[in-house]
């Protein structure tokens, strides 16, 4: 998924995670902090 393409191809990710906030704006907030906590720990494994 994203996490090969993270810090290079990283526009696949950038869309996926425009979808979900656009699906739940209303936890813009928390859905930001959980993709960004989800990546990191990918990115550990």
């Amino acid at each position: 998924r994203c996490e090969s393409g993270a810090f290079g191809r990283g526009d696949k990710c950038l869309k996926v995670e425009g979808r979900r906030r656009r699906s739940g704006d209303h936890r813009r907030g928390a859905t930001a902090i959980l993709l960004k906590e989800g990546s990191q720990l990918k990115l550990q494994q």
